[in-house]
């Protein structure tokens, strides 16, 4: 397989790496957010709950992208979509604009993991679909085992928009990466409003999506029941 198609994997997994450090950044400096931000440590977490609810809409959404849309293209906006989120929330002293910059950052979040399933797969051939794969969500893992807590002891050494801005400049990079190293890519044909109603309408993924509910409100039931 061609090196430039290895670097392109790369890229995409440190690009998930970027993504989640990113959402999952402001745990680690609630207290800091909070205080600059004048809301309870609760409030401040909204940050991050919210974050991942908007992405979640994002992502289903995306598949809707029309094909027209390059894919490569669309990636490396996205990127540049969440750096410039990590920069707006730098500048933010109130908490509707720092939700603001948040919530950009959100979309693209939410747009690039519905993209990046597809990309893989033109990248490699099929017998090496599955390490490409393992490489690209690494940065998952990467993430909440090294950029989360480096983000956080950037944000107690030198303050939490110093740690935003180095989220950035890393969002920038990787877009430099995938300008650099993704080559064309086809476009899938969008999914259609049937689709998403049929989606909805599984009885299998309804009674996951109850069971996962269910779990959050069973503690809030058994609080104000008691």
């Amino acid at each position: 397989m061609p090196t430039r198609a290895w670097l392109a994997v790369t890229a995409l997994g440190i690009s998930a790496f970027t993504i989640v450090t990113s959402e999952l950044a402001p745990v680690g400096m609630l207290s800091a957010l909070a205080k600059d931000l004048q809301q309870t440590e609760a409030g401040a977490g909204l940050a991050v709950t919210a974050y991942g609810w908007v992405a979640a809409l994002a992502a289903l959404l995306a598949g809707a992208i029309p094909p027209r849309f390059s894919r490569k293209a669309l990636l490396i906006a996205l990127m540049l979509i969440l750096a410039l989120s990590c920069l707006a929330a730098t500048q933010s002293h109130t908490m509707p604009t720092f939700m603001t910059a948040r919530m950009t950052g959100a979309v693209a979040h939410g747009a690039f993991w519905a993209l990046i399933g597809t990309v893989a797969i033109q990248l490699v051939p099929a017998d090496r679909l599955g390490l490409a794969t393992s490489v690209i969500f690494s940065g998952v893992s990467a993430a909440s085992v090294l950029g989360v807590p480096l983000s956080s002891f950037i944000a107690n050494m030198a303050g939490w928009r110093l740690a935003f801005t180095a989220i950035a400049l890393l969002s920038l990079a990787t877009a430099v990466a995938l300008l650099w190293t993704l080559p064309a890519l086809a476009s899938p044909q969008p999914l259609r409003l049937r689709t998403y109603v049929g989606i909805f309408k599984n009885p299998l993924l309804l009674s996951l999506f109850g069971a996962t509910a269910w779990h959050y409100f069973r503690p809030l039931c058994r609080l104000h029941i008691s």
